[in-house]
């Protein structure tokens, strides 16, 4: 599936920082926006089944968190971003995740 319309560095640019990439197990997502909002965090594989979700809740400025993928098989994991700002148009981006 294409997913060019949601590149989540196009989307979020330095809102939303991802890495270490490729990773051997962990990986670290950093979120900081401007105003409040919801956010919530998918892992999908590379047929996009998802694998996880995690709901961050209401962020006010900056968010982080630590994704364990050890679990998963090595390949291409994709994290999708969902952030819906109180006041605002949602925003969705997919970061490409190599897993070694």
């Amino acid at each position: 599936p294409s997913h060019d319309n949601e590149f989540g560095p196009a989307v979020f640019g330095n809102e939303i920082i991802v890495g270490p990439n490729p990773t051997i197990s962990k990986i670290h997502l950093k979120a900081s926006f401007t105003q409040m909002g919801t956010l919530s965090i998918q892992i999908l594989d590379a047929k996009s089944t998802l694998l996880k979700l995690i709901e961050a809740g209401t962020i006010f400025s900056t968010y982080e968190k630590s994704l364990d993928l050890e679990t998963y098989p090595s390949g291409i994991l994709y994290l999708r971003v969902l952030y819906k700002p109180n006041n605002g148009i949602i925003k969705s981006g997919i970061y490409k995740i190599i897993k070694l």
